[in-house]
């Protein structure tokens, strides 16, 4: 399983099901199950950080958005889910626990209501700082 799971990476299920003897639905569902696996190993239980980055990506059309959550220290995206709601990041904030909320020192945000308001709900402590980018996009809108 674990050596049609490292064939996968590098080929398309086709290839992959032809090198094995499987039909592509059994690969496709042996990748799945090991990236499964691994997801679980990975993020269980999710990741707290001292210095935070939250801020949305976009994907596919029609205003599809995703929520990430870097740690900043390490340079990593820990977290991630979709929509860009409150509830969606208090999800994170529940999932680390009040008391790893409480060792957050700050957390970088786009201005969002949505992300400020479950940051200063959650991560008391923490100083909440406002990318240079949209501070920028905000005066240039107030110029104009």
């Amino acid at each position: 399983m674990v050596s049609c799971y490292k064939k996968v990476r590098r080929a398309s299920w086709q290839a992959s099901g032809w090198f094995f003897g499987l039909d592509d639905e059994a690969v496709y569902r042996i990748d799945k199950s090991i990236l499964e696996e691994r997801f679980e190993e990975k993020l269980t239980p999710i990741p707290a950080a001292i210095n935070l980055s939250v801020d949305e990506v976009s994907y596919l059309k029609y205003h599809r958005y995703l929520t990430n959550v870097v740690d900043v220290d390490r340079k990593a995206v820990i977290w991630n889910d979709r929509g860009r709601k409150t509830e969606i990041l208090d999800r994170y904030y529940e999932g680390i626990g009040q008391d790893a909320c409480g060792l957050i020192e700050s957390v970088a945000l786009d201005g969002a209501r949505t992300y400020i308001s479950s940051t200063t709900k959650h991560a008391v402590n923490a100083t909440i700082v406002y990318d240079k980018f949209h501070i920028r996009q905000k005066l240039v809108q107030k110029e104009n």
